[in-house]
């Protein structure tokens, strides 16, 4: 579920039937993906399911930085493959931000610049 909200949230602009279509294969892909099989299937695997749990709950935008903070924490304390998890979101997420068009421009624009709309 989470991976076809990010997908939506990755394309904001599809009409409901799209929406669908995207939502649909979106999880169909994630389901039989290959990928981390044996987490699933092996209950010593725990911490990496934790892991993935505390990942996805970085992706939501609407989360404070504190509880993103406390997430890859939480996620770094249960599994050490939430470090290789953690450019994915990153990625993600300035994707994401990208295409609702709130990521700021450059480091170097001043709030005023911002604010016209003009970057220098």
């Amino acid at each position: 579920e989470t991976c076809s909200i990010v997908a939506t949230m990755i394309f904001p602009n599809l009409d409901a039937m799209h929406t669908l279509i995207l939502r649909t294969a979106t999880k169909l892909l994630f389901a039989l993906h290959p990928a981390h099989v044996e987490v699933v299937a092996n209950a010593a695997n725990r911490p990496h399911i934790l892991a993935v749990l505390m990942c996805s709950i970085m992706l939501d935008p609407s989360n404070h930085l504190l509880l993103v903070v406390v997430a890859q924490i939480a996620g770094l304390l249960s599994s050490e493959t939430a470090i290789f998890q953690l450019p994915a979101v990153l990625a993600t997420m300035t994707v994401i931000e990208w295409k609702r068009g709130t990521a700021t421009p450059t480091a170097t624009a001043t709030p005023t610049t911002i604010r016209r709309g003009t970057f220098q």
